[in-house]
């Protein structure tokens, strides 16, 4: 009942348009409604090296993967393609910025980035893995078709929006400390309300076993599209913390019913409406981190490399400085680093 509720609330909220959502989120920061802090959660927070607040960042790096069913879009493989392009277009520019700050953050990465190459099997892509059954919701329109008729069956040479070896490598060669993650293999809706565990389990073995082969274990893992799900799927191939949307942009991780870390969700680092300025959301960004010190919680930022350049041409930079102005009261780390800081002090 609350989850249909909610989905009334988002489609009526859709419904209002643009001009109308950006007045309503301006009244919300102006009234300080948002963002909304776990205020009871207050002073039961811990961090290494009497540091006062926390900060995550993520990245969901998906290239074609994550939008290739995206819903009303009259050409939606074409429009993934250049979500992946301009992925590629800004991918150095950020490894540079987190280097130049010395900022590690979390890689969600989808699955099948990890491959060189891949073949089909008598036209078949990756028949090991089951098929989610057809769907639509908010987000993707898959009503016909396989879920993998964008895999090319390729290699990252002649397809490099569906591969991504060269990218993984990079984040691997930085001297800055990254985490890659799981955004499961092919960027599915993870929803337990209309999908099997075994779907799910499917998925995740296929990510953990091309990591593996790269040398990673995966610890934390990132819901595509923010719906979470299938936890037990979570525990059984050994994560232990998970990023998850709740009421609360700020507040502190709480263990689930699985012993799984779930850390709060936080906010979208990418402006939400074309008519703000970039100086207004930056002003809104570094607020987040200020509350997050004044509470003792965990401020987590949360991006897609395929967004706007100005998000990392202006917003990004902005926003890095900031945390530079508070070295030594902030800590920033990673999803995987402060589940294993929590696990040692819990």
């Amino acid at each position: 009942m609350k989850s249909f509720i909610a989905n009334i609330k988002n489609s009526l909220y859709i419904a209002l348009g643009e001009h109308i959502q950006s007045w309503y989120s301006r009244l919300q920061y102006k009234s300080k409604s948002r963002p909304r802090i776990n205020k009871r959660n207050s002073g039961s927070c811990m961090y290494p090296a009497n540091y006062k607040g926390c900060l995550i960042i993520s990245a969901d790096l998906e290239l074609a993967w994550g939008w290739h069913w995206v819903k009303n879009n009259s050409d939606p493989l074409s429009f993934a393609r250049n979500k992946a392009h301009q992925t590629r277009e800004n991918f150095p520019k950020l490894l540079s910025l987190f280097e130049q700050f010395g900022i590690p953050i979390t890689w969600a990465t989808v699955g099948h980035l990890f491959l060189e190459n891949c073949e089909r099997d008598n036209g078949i892509a990756h028949p090991g893995i089951l098929r989610l059954p057809h769907f639509t919701n908010e987000f993707w329109s898959y009503t016909k078709g396989d879920w993998f008729d964008g895999d090319p069956g390729s290699n990252s040479q002649a397809a490099p929006e569906w591969y991504a070896p060269d990218l993984i490598s990079q984040i691997l060669d930085s001297p800055v400390k990254h985490e890659i993650a799981c955004h499961t293999f092919s960027h599915i809706n993870m929803s337990d309300v209309c999908y099997t565990q075994a779907i799910a389990d499917t998925e995740i073995h296929a990510c953990c076993k091309v990591a593996e082969e790269w040398g990673i274990e995966l610890k934390s893992f990132v819901f595509p599209g923010n719906i979470a799900g299938n936890f037990a799927s979570l525990k059984k191939y050994g994560f232990t913390g998970y990023r998850m949307e709740n009421f609360y942009q700020l507040d502190y991780p709480k263990r689930d019913k699985y012993d799984l870390w779930r850390i709060p969700g936080g906010i979208c680092l990418e402006k939400p409406f074309s008519n703000w300025r970039d100086e207004y959301w930056v002003n809104i960004l570094k607020n987040y981190i200020d509350l997050a010190l004044e509470y003792g919680f965990v401020c987590h930022f949360w991006f897609h490399p395929s967004a706007a350049p100005e998000t990392f041409d202006v917003i990004l930079p902005r926003i890095l400085e900031h945390i530079r102005d508070k070295q030594g009261v902030l800590w920033c780390t990673t999803m995987n680093n402060l589940v294993r800081w929590l696990d040692g002090t819990k």
